[in-house]
């Protein structure tokens, strides 16, 4: 079973609860929240954390400690061989995914207009007959932009990969011949949301929210 925490702040914390919080972050993730201008991305990157923590704790790593965490040469955090986790985040949405048999890749961004052409980079001849076939071009890239981004999260060599070379079908992408399953996630009316999973979605995804 793939379980995905996640947590949608609607207002700030008092400046005890944000005290209180970021004193559980490891040093290199409080120094890279002093160095953010935004509270959004303070909020995120804390929030984040402790998502993890708390899914690894209601999963049974009662051992498991945001210190230990190590990254790849991509920089991706891992944990321990086996064990399967993303973060993502856009706006007042925080979401963590985990799995313990399969690997899994997640992403979630806000739904706005922006300029398609500046993007153009990422898609392929596909994407963009899809695009121009949708009844909303924004919502459609969105749906787009958050499968190639959990694929390349899933992989664990992020945005280093070629994404135009990640081609989305009905029901899973394909990369260098290999098939990744999709599932849409259902979190917030504005956010796109996608998990993928190295095999086909037959099992259950549960999503948890979560309170801090």
């Amino acid at each position: 079973m793939t379980q995905i925490f996640y947590y949608k702040l609607s207002t700030p914390f008092s400046i005890q609860k944000w005290a209180f919080y970021y004193q559980q972050m490891p040093e290199d993730i409080q120094e890279r929240i002093r160095r953010y201008r935004k509270e959004e991305n303070k909020y995120q990157l804390m929030i984040g954390r402790l998502l993890l923590k708390e899914g690894m704790q209601q999963l049974g790593f009662k051992d498991f400690k945001l210190v230990d965490l190590f990254y790849n040469e991509f920089n991706c955090p891992l944990w321990r061989e086996g064990i399967h986790f993303n973060i993502a985040h856009s706006a007042n949405v925080v979401a963590c995914a985990f799995s313990t048999t399969i690997k899994i890749g997640l992403d979630v961004e806000q739904i706005r207009r922006i300029n398609l052409n500046d993007f153009a980079y990422i898609l392929n001849e596909l994407d963009e007959q899809n695009i121009q076939q949708a009844g909303n071009a924004y919502t459609a890239f969105f749906k787009i932009w958050t499968i190639k981004e959990a694929v390349t999260k899933a992989i664990g060599k992020g945005l280093s990969i070629d994404v135009q070379q990640i081609h989305i079908h009905e029901r899973y992408a394909v990369f260098e011949g290999q098939k990744w399953w999709y599932q849409t996630l259902d979190l917030q009316e504005n956010i796109a949301g996608h998990l993928v999973m190295e095999e086909e979605a037959n099992q259950l995804i549960k999503l948890i929210a979560l309170d801090f």
